[in-house]
């Protein structure tokens, strides 16, 4: 395995360009984000708590 050491902000530019490349590519022209209560309701999820 190989690994790949980038600072911090070489990392984030690189997120970036790569997000930019994959909405370019898809044609996403808004984010849209889901709530969490809309998160839960499509995943079927009736409580917020955890065990």
């Amino acid at each position: 395995m190989e690994v790949i050491c980038l600072e911090d902000v070489a990392f984030y530019e690189l997120v970036e360009r790569v997000v930019s490349r994959i909405k370019a590519k898809e044609k996403v022209t808004t984010e849209q984000w889901l709530s969490g209560e809309e998160t839960m309701k499509l995943l079927r999820i009736t409580s917020k708590a955890t065990r």
